[in-house]
């Protein structure tokens, strides 16, 4: 009996453990993210979602928009992304959501209002710049954007 319960106590511990430690996604609103989102809105009247989400340790900005974009909004948008994407505005994200570190990559998701879920464009960019070898570490502070769909 002892050995039942003994058990039973671990499995519970162990599923315990495993809820805690996933991730929880903060939905993120500062001053910065605020100004952007106005920032975008007056250039153009087509976006009708504009939100910053935290699943550590990534910030996404997505935007939805009524129509499909063009090239020239997508590349407006992504300028106005990277102009946000400051060490100053992201470590206040960071703060506000009590990640004690750098957010370690930002990602730019556009589709449309149609299905907010379906990605059309996506764009990342990191606080660290990789290389092959992944024991050397440098900071890009999100200057290096890619275009990951």
């Amino acid at each position: 009996m002892n050995r039942e319960l003994l058990m039973l106590y671990c499995i519970c511990g162990l599923f315990i453990v495993t809820i805690a430690a996933c991730s929880q996604t903060y939905q993120v609103t500062t001053a910065s993210t605020k100004a952007l989102n106005q920032e975008l809105r007056e250039m153009s009247s087509t976006i009708t979602l504009f939100r910053c989400s935290f699943t550590r340790p990534q910030l996404t900005c997505r935007v939805a928009l009524s129509r499909e974009p063009d090239e020239q909004l997508i590349d407006s948008l992504l300028v106005k992304v990277k102009a946000f994407s400051t060490l100053d505005n992201l470590d206040e994200i960071a703060r506000k959501v009590h990640w004690n570190d750098h957010i370690w990559t930002i990602r730019l998701v556009v589709g449309t209002d149609r299905d907010v879920q379906t990605t059309q464009y996506e764009y990342s960019a990191s606080y660290y710049r990789y290389h092959i070898d992944h024991s050397i570490q440098e900071v890009d502070a999100y200057q290096t954007w890619s275009l990951s769909k």
